[in-house]
């Protein structure tokens, strides 16, 4: 199993899905999986960082920052989300559906990118590990589930990350960023034009 994050505080909310991954998800897993899949966490961690929670865990594997994570979604079966609080965009989704790799996210992570529960992720909510798991041993388990998934993100990502929809969204945002200007400059345009007539 894969997680990418960055962890550079505390706080962070990578560092608190790490320990409830540990804490809660993982204990919850065993019951679920004969055998529980080593979970490769791999992302920027600073030094500072108290890590040592992690340290006799041999299903939890902390690689810290790589410049090249195509390896690792290439060796990893599904991509696991474990975020129970966040301060931007899910982007490692959009990422690791476009390496093929399915995920099972949170319900605060799903509801930002307004994707399927079911259809193109597995989720539980930000209380339940014990379901959270549960998601994780069907996906890992069930290959006809784990191909679907993998599908319709896949296309999901080629619908809403395309060239053409880019394109349009910037011009959409450029628009109307520079109207408010455009609009000033039209009336100053026309201003000084009526007081030239006058003049004249």
């Amino acid at each position: 199993m894969l997680f990418v994050g960055s962890i550079h505080q505390e706080d962070s909310p990578n560092l608190d899905s790490l320990h409830w991954y540990l804490n809660e998800i993982m204990p919850a897993l065993a019951l679920e999986m004969e055998e529980v899949p080593l979970l490769n966490f791999v992302g920027y961690v600073d030094p500072r960082i108290d890590l040592s929670a992690f340290d006799n865990e041999p299903m939890i594997k902390i690689h810290g920052y790589m410049p090249d994570l195509e390896p690792y979604y290439n060796e990893n079966r599904i991509f696991i989300a474990p975020t129970r609080f966040a301060a931007g965009t899910p982007y490692k989704i959009y990422e690791s559906a476009a390496f093929g790799l399915p995920c099972v996210a949170t319900s605060l992570l799903a509801d930002q990118l307004g994707w399927r529960p079911g259809a193109e992720l597995l989720v539980a909510s930000v209380g339940d590990p014990k379901g959270f798991a549960r998601q994780i041993a069907r996906l890992y388990c069930t290959e006809d589930l784990w191909a679907a998934l993998r599908r319709h993100a896949i296309e999901r990502i080629e619908r809403e990350n395309n060239k053409l929809k880019f394109t349009e969204a910037l011009k959409q945002i450029m628009e109307k960023a520079l109207a408010p200007k455009l609009s000033s400059a039209a009336g100053r345009k026309h201003s000084a034009a009526r007081k030239s007539v006058t003049v004249g």
